[in-house]
């Protein structure tokens, strides 16, 4: 796939995802399991996260996050936004920018 391609796919499934948790997207509470310094080559190093959460009895991982102020760490309990459709599709409240 060429990188033309790529970058409008990419930001197509982006706004896919945000309307999907619009019409879709319940709250629950996670923690956040893993935290730690993400080392780049070619950019700055960024703290990064991962939060786990359970909808019904399954467990689900949200994707790394950068947290490039550092205020979560392992042991947080953060708030999440989940889609019911898809429940592995959320997102971070407390990193949700406006």
């Amino acid at each position: 796939m060429s990188v033309f391609l790529g970058i409008p796919f990419g930001l197509f499934l982006s706004s896919q995802s945000e309307r999907e948790l619009e019409d879709y997207g319940k709250e629950t509470y996670g923690i956040i399991d893993k935290a730690w310094l993400l080392v780049r080559k070619s950019r700055s190093d960024v703290w990064s996260v991962r939060a786990k959460y359970n909808v019904g009895n399954k467990t689900f991982y949200t994707s790394t996050k950068e947290n490039p102020e550092k205020t979560l760490f392992e042991g947080d309990t953060i708030t999440i936004i989940y889609s019911e459709k898809t429940p592995q599709m959320s997102v971070i409240m407390e990193l949700k920018k406006e």
